[in-house]
């Protein structure tokens, strides 16, 4: 049974539960040195394909990291794919999501 419920009756929906629509996480962020773990959820009702890729790029707009993944597949990204301290920017373009990961040493 739910734990909590919005004004109006209706349950909250738990985090953990997931929707059909695809989805792609990163932990953590900020990212320290050691890393941070990737994982893609592609959705059943959004994205008909087995796999995604992201790209993650530095403020110049230049590619530092490219890697297709699979649904459901942690990926480490070590903490030398970032050259300095800063934000650094993410996207799947199969998705059409972007985002941003900011680096700490």
């Amino acid at each position: 049974p739910p734990l909590a419920y919005e004004i109006n009756g209706l349950a909250y929906k738990p985090v953990l539960w997931r929707n059909n629509s695809a989805e792609i996480s990163f932990a953590p962020n900020p990212v320290g040195k050691e890393g941070t773990w990737v994982q893609a959820f592609l959705g059943k009702s959004d994205f008909d394909q087995s796999e995604l890729t992201l790209e993650i790029f530095d403020t110049e707009g230049n590619l530092i990291f490219n890697r297709n993944l699979n649904n459901q597949e942690t990926v480490h990204i070590p903490s030398e794919v970032f050259s300095a301290p800063g934000v650094y920017f993410w996207r799947t373009p199969t998705l059409n999501k972007s985002g941003k990961l900011i680096y700490m040493r």
